[in-house]
C-alpha cells in the first residue's frame, strides 16, 4: 500500500550553509544540548511503499514528543517517549503504551527506524552507545548510513537542515525547516 501525504513547504529564516561545514568531530558539545525542537518534513521509502509527512520533534532531557501529520495537521500520529516507556496516539482516542520504544514504533508505523539513535542523528551526532565509522558528510552506525546533506545556522549553532538516513531496506529523508532551543 502506498500512502502519500502532501508536504507543506516551509521557509527557513536562517541563512543556509553547505554540507562542507559539517564536521562530526566538532559537534561533541551538542551532547550537552538536551532541550531542542524542530519543525520539518520527512519522506520515507521502503520497497514499493513511500510516504511523506510534516514532523515536529521536541526533546526535553529524557522525554521526547514526535508528531507526524499530513497537510494542515490532518491525520497522523503522536509519539511520546520517556526513559522507560513509549506512548503512541493515532488520533483515535486510544493511546498505546509499551516499554520498548524502537520495537513499538516499528510495529505501529510499519517499518523500523532506530528512534533511540535517531535522536542523536538528527542533531548530527553519533549514538554514544554504539560504534560507528566516519564517512564523508556523515557516518555509518548499526547498519545505517547517516549523511548530512546541508547545514543551517541556528540560535544553537550550526545544525542539520537536510539529512538522509538509509539502510538496505529503508530510506528516510528529513528536511528541517526550523530549529529551536527550548526549556
Amino acid at each position: 500500500m502506498v500512502v502519500l501525504v502532501s508536504m507543506l513547504g516551509g521557509c527557513a529564516v536562517e541563512p543556509l550553509k553547505t554540507v562542507s561545514v559539517f564536521d562530526r568531530a566538532e559537534r561533541g558539545k551538542l551532547y550537552q544540548l538536551t532541550h531542542w525542537a524542530f519543525d520539518g518534513r520527512v519522506a520515507l521509502m521502503r520497497d514499493h511503499e513511500s510516504w511523506t509527512a510534516n514532523i515536529t520533534w521536541k526533546r526535553r532531557s529524557a522525554d521526547e514528543d514526535i508528531r507526524l501529520s499530513g497537510p494542515l495537521g490532518q491525520g497522523g500520529v503522536a509519539i511520546h517517549i520517556a526513559e522507560d516507556f513509549v506512548g503512541i496516539d493515532r488520533g483515535d482516542g486510544e493511546v498505546k503504551y509499551a516499554d520498548r520504544s524502537d520495537e513499538v514504533v516499528a510495529e505501529e508505523l510499519g517499518f523500523y527506524v532506530p528512534i533511540k539513535s535517531l535522536r542523536y542523528w538528527v542533531v548530527g551526532l553519533v549514538d554514544p552507545e554504539s560504534t560507528f565509522e566516519d564517512i564523508e558528510s556523515g557516518f555509518i552506525q548499526d547498519g545505517w548510513t547517516v549523511l548530512i546533506k546541508q547545514m543551517q545556522q541556528t540560535s544553537v549553532g550550526m545544525m542539520p537542515r537536510k539529512i538522509d538516513v538509509t539502510n538496505r531496506e529503508v530510506k528516510l529523508k528529513l528536511i528541517i525547516d526550523q530549529w529551536q532551543e527550548h526549556d
